[in-house]
């Protein structure tokens, strides 16, 4: 069935209800995950490794806790492809409040949805699968044996409350409500929300105004600040506009010293008269905190308003207020640091105390005076108190203990704080298995030479979790789980014998990396490693295997693009597979022919870049396009491998093209006009004869700046255009000529892909003008992977895959929708009319720049984009959020797998680390800059990476001069766009700062591996390249995108410095923001880089 579909009516269809029950993916999914203001939550992320930490669920608008559906049998129309491989999802592990159960939970930043499973209960056995969706799990509680688990989740501004009777898997009880407390704990049959509110010491008095007729003040010009090398024990500078930089130098550690007198200013100061006594100092001045408690029930509703408790403290420092607080025989033990006016040694920032009580809730809330016991007390450090770090309470339902770290790698220090103050010395194993068992009233021998035996196991919670951390398991009952690398093991307390268990995640996934299918019906998929063939009669069966081929240069040369066996970027990847004759090639770095055999075409090695070319099939040869330094160059090749350069001709449109075979031979190319950027064009090639025809203008617009088009060959000739978010479709000729345009719904299946995107109810009929609905497409949990095509037997063919739950099969599918084939014919191929004068191609020197780089006057090149890094040899991407460094990676790890649980509110509690693939961890890395466009840019680099990192790529970093001109564009203005700060037109000077959202204080936690994933109102901090298109500096048709903001850039400065400011950075100093107070070995979140190299060196690249 076709619907035509006017343009002013389709905007206002109603989305459809084929709603999935409950489907699963991996890392890797596209789709925005929504978030409130200050909202921690995660960008989505690249899918790979399938040991992460996440899974991901198919239903956009299936409830959290949603009955999961198993396996079912195939949908009509779909052919299954391969055999699915069992694996298992990694968990982590968290304790239950009670002892009785444990939560095993896999997620990761980024991913939409959180699955959970309960072990313990009255059966004393693993429960449903529970899943969570748009929501990070932050904690779970049980009343008494058997009785329904509560799971609290955040969204990033609601906290939610799903209420689980034992052994079923939808909940009997939820709610949200909209709060950010620092914690939730069970009082009774409710909740206590516990809230910190900071009450702020009072400004000074601003300075008197000034006498009428007075002249005004100028503005402060913001300039670059001196270079300086880092002193021994002297903070670094803070920036002129503060801000953000401050931050910096605060998480450096250490206060700013006086600068050393010269002699000059020591023999001026001895001639003076002798100074007057100084004054006594002034005692510092704190914020003070009220501590206040709210009730929630079970079914997520408020009781009433926040009760102030009476509970108040100084704080001793931005972000350190209340450190921990839980239950205990319906009261509430809480720790907290508070301020020490009277410093105990000559610290430079003074010295602070953590201190404990409770709060009663009988027969009012108030906070019990008498309770009040000091904890420790020591220097004050930006983490809370020098020497002593990760603190939190344990307990039973009688006492509590506070539990911590003394140093690093620490020794556990455990003191009793509620309802009486004692200092205790655990054995070591006590404190790293079972801290919970030492408020039990002691442990016997027998006990701890079975924890001992459990410590040998080297056991983890979670991913990264170091060894000296308290809590390495988690108890049900006399059990302990733990995972040991990476496989889930339990054990008892009696004798400590360590079993392998079933994994909680199990799941069967066939992966499919990517699929094409050509007009003439048959097509070609990646699945688990393994080439299978559909052919024109539309069934599928196995080809072979695919080995990517050797590269030039051996095992260390570098390459610049992902492998060909590398996963599509969905939404981000065009067509990179092409049919040429019978045979099916690839374009991804290199020119490499798949099938039937592996065969490189050499001279067109490294040429294809995934933002600047295309390969076009066609039935003896092929058309590769790609788009340089003002040229448009096309080369022809046959199935053997064979090149011949057509020639090159002023390229009508800019990076971000794409090309499809042309029925009337050669190829139909389209894309951003290279005269205005806000127009689509589309235009013929002509391989026989080396001629390319005029460009022709489309109805189809972009925002200025915005790149990619996409195009689908149509079997009877001609192609369907459309923006790279598919709003619009227009049809055109064989000719390139618009025919008809139309609106294109966003219906969908809802699925949350772990290969591909959610398909569409609606595609382009073959027809102009009209639409097909295709039901199959929007069946619960399908998605698909490349383009969907039609076939010139009227099927319509698509690969992708099919999930559900934890489940996801690789799919092709075939279906043909009611109605006629010959009557669905698009406009019939004609030749050129006479008016179309044909352009011949011409041999032109080669671009002074690679595609992926920018000409900046012919003087130098300049990445378009914001860099990744790479595994140099085999171009596998990197995880954007960690350090590349094996020892600090490790390090980190250490102090955010678990830590991260301990700093914030609730939501920042709430928010897990983002995936890191396996191989990454412990390895030796060779790296290398790959400028790509759509991706999330790498944080985390020193400046000594970043060098390195161009030099793999054959290119070296920027000067800050260079830096700054390519920036300030061809019009030589102060801002890429011109010379007005524009809020908004840049990603910089943002209200918000991720340290300030996740941890209470923008000052510390700034290789917190999360930071680049929050996401404010919904969008993330950290966009991806080239998202802000206003934020271009333009050099002839082509622009650098983010040279403000987003990132911090790394330049060529012995000293240390790098340019441009990243997203929270507090500067409108535009192309002439430059951070010079930092070394080359430093390092943070906000630290990335570009490359630069010299024009003409080299100009195809590595």
């Amino acid at each position: 069935m076709v619907w035509k579909i006017r343009a002013e009516t389709a905007l206002g269809l109603t989305a459809l209800a084929f709603v999935a029950a409950s489907c699963s993916a991996a890392p890797g999914t596209p789709e925005p995950r929504p978030g409130g203001p200050s909202s921690p939550v995660a960008l989505p992320k690249k899918s790979g490794d399938l040991g992460a930490k996440g899974a991901k669920s198919s239903t956009a608008a299936a409830p959290a806790g949603s009955a999961v559906p198993v396996l079912e049998e195939r949908q009509p129309g779909r052919i299954a492809l391969g055999e699915p491989l069992a694996i298992s999802m990694e968990p982590s592990i968290e304790p239950v409040a009670g002892g009785r159960s444990v939560l095993f939970v896999a997620q990761a930043a980024g991913d939409r949805v959180a699955w959970a499973r309960r072990f313990g209960g009255s059966a004393n056995a693993m429960g449903p699968l529970l899943r969570f969706q748009d929501e990070y799990v932050l904690s779970a509680f049980e009343g008494d044996s058997g009785a329904p688990l509560t799971i609290v989740t955040s969204d990033g501004e609601r906290l939610c409350l799903s209420t689980f009777p034992e052994g079923r898997d939808t909940p009997s009880e939820r709610g949200c409500v909209k709060a950010a407390p620092f914690a939730i704990v069970p009082v009774g049959d409710r909740f206590a929300l516990i809230e910190a509110e900071v009450e702020r010491k009072p400004e000074p008095p601003k300075p008197a105004a000034k006498k009428p007729g007075a002249a005004p003040k100028k503005a402060e010009k913001v300039a670059p600040k001196p270079k300086a090398k880092p002193v021994k024990r002297k903070a670094p500078k803070a920036s002129a506009k503060g801000g953000a930089n401050d931050a910096k130098a605060a998480a450096k550690g250490g206060s700013q010293k006086p600068a050393k007198k010269t002699k000059t200013q020591t023999k001026t100061a001895a001639k003076k008269k002798p100074a007057k006594k100084p004054e006594a100092r002034k005692p510092p001045s704190y914020d003070k905190v009220n501590v206040s408690v709210r009730f929630v029930s079970r079914a997520g509703a408020f009781e009433g308003e926040a009760v102030a408790t009476g509970l108040s403290f100084d704080r001793p420092l931005a972000g350190l207020t209340l450190i921990d607080a839980r239950g205990r025989q319906g009261n509430i033990d809480l720790a907290w640091f508070e301020a020490q006016p009277k410093r105990l040694t000559t610290a430079p920032m003074g010295s602070a105390r953590v201190a404990a009580g409770t709060i009663r809730t009988e027969p009012a809330v108030a906070f019990d005076p008498s309770s009040r016991v000091p904890v420790l007390e020591g220097d004050l450090d930006y983490s809370g108190i020098a020497g002593h770090h990760g603190g939190r309470l344990l307990g039973t339902s009688a006492l509590t203990l506070f539990v911590g770290l003394t140093g690093r790698p620490g020794g556990c220090e455990v003191v009793r704080t509620a309802p009486s103050l004692s200092l205790l010395t655990p054995a070591a194993s006590v404190c790293s298995i079972a801290p919970h068992k030492l408020a039990d009233g002691g442990v016997s021998r027998e006990e701890i030479a079975a924890l001992e035996k459990i410590a040998g196991e080297k056991p983890q919670r979670t991913f990264g979790q170091p060894r000296h951390d308290p809590g390495l398991a988690a108890w049900a009952g006399d059990q302990a789980f733990f995972l040991r690398d990476g496989k889930l093991v339990r054990a008892s307390a009696k004798d400590g014998e360590a079993r392998e268990s079933d994994p909680p995640f199990a799941a069967k996934r066939s992966r499919i990396a990517w699929g094409s299918v050509h007009p003439d019906g048959e097509g070609i998929a990646l699945v688990e490693g393994n080439l299978y063939g559909l052919n024109a009669q539309g069934t599928a069966a196995k080809v072979g295997g695919l080995q990517a081929p050797a590269k030039a240069g051996g095992a260390n040369a570098t390459s610049s693009a992902p492998p060909i066996t590398a996963p599509e970027r969905s939404g981000l990847d065009r067509r990179r597979l092409a049919k040429i004759g019978s045979s099916w090639w690839m374009a991804r770095g290199d020119v490499v022919r798949v099938a039937p055999s592996v065969v490189e075409a050499p001279s067109l090695r490294g040429r294809a870049h995934p933002d600047t070319s295309v390969l076009a099939g066609g039935p003896s040869r092929g058309i590769f396009v790609e788009v340089s330094g003002g040229q448009l160059r096309s080369f022809a090749i046959d199935e053997a491998g064979q090149v011949s350069a057509l020639g090159s001709i002023g390229s009508p449109v800019r990076a971000g093209l794409d090309a499809v075979p042309r029925a009337g031979g050669g190829a139909i190319v389209a894309g951003v006009s290279a005269s205005n950027p806000e127009k689509v064009v589309a235009f013929a090639l002509d391989e026989k004869n080396s001629h390319a025809f005029p460009a022709h203008e489309t109805s189809l617009r972009v925002e200025a700046g915005e790149l990619m088009v996409r195009l689908v060959a149509l079997p009877s000739g001609g192609a369907l255009l459309s923006d790279a978010g598919r709003r619009r479709v227009v049809w055109l000729d064989d000719d390139a000529r618009e025919v008809s345009e139309a609106p294109w719904p966003s219906d969908d299946s809802g699925a949350i892909c772990l290969d591909g995107v959610a398909g569409r109810l609606f595609v382009p009929a073959p027809v102009p003008g009209e639409m097909a609905r295709i039901p199959e497409l929007a069946a619960p949990g399908t998605c698909v992977v490349g383009d969907i095509a039609w076939a010139k037997d009227g099927s319509l063919r698509w690969f992708g895959s099919s999930v559900r739950g934890l489940h996801s099969i690789a799919e092709a599918g075939v279906v043909r929708p009611s109605f006629s084939a010959s009557g669905s014919a698009a406009a019939p191929v004609r030749p050129q009319s006479s008016a179309a004068v044909p352009i011949s191609m011409k041999t032109l020197p080669e671009p002074p720049c690679p595609a992926d780089m920018v000409s900046i006057g012919g003087e130098y090149c300049i990445d378009r984009f914001e860099a990744i890094l790479v595994d140099a040899p085999t171009g596998e991407a990197l995880s954007p959020d960690y350090p590349t460094t094996p020892n600090l990676l490790e390090y980190i790890l250490s102090d955010w797998s678990t830590g991260r649980s301990r700093m914030g509110d609730v939501h920042g509690k709430a928010m897990p680390l983002p995936f890191l693939p396996r191989w990454q961890r412990g390895a030796k890395i060779q790296m290398a800059a790959v400028s790509r466009m759509g991706v999330q840019p790498s944080g985390y680099l020193t400046g000594l990476v970043a060098e390195s990192a161009c030099a793999a790529a054959g290119k070296r970093l920027c000067a800050l001069e260079e830096l700054t001109t390519a920036c300030r564009g061809e019009d030589d203005t102060q801002f890429p766009y011109g010379d007005t700060y524009e809020e908004g037109a840049c990603n910089v000077f943002r209200e918000d700062h991720p340290a300030a959202i996740l941890h209470g204080n923008a000052s510390v936690g700034h290789l917190d591996p999360r930071l680049n994933r929050v996401r404010v109102k919904g969008e993330p901090l950290l966009r991806a390249t080239g998202a802000t298109p206003r934020c271009r500096s333009r050099w002839g048709a082509d622009a650098v995108y983010d040279l403000v903001g987003n990132l911090d850039e790394w330049v060529d400065d012995e000293d240390g410095a790098f340019a441009g400011g990243f997203y929270s950075r507090s500067t409108r100093a535009g192309c002439d923001a430059v951070i010079t107070s930092h070394p080359k070995n430093y390092l943070d979140y906000s630290t990335g880089v570009r490359c630069c190299r010299d024009a003409g060196e080299n100009s195809v690249g590595p």
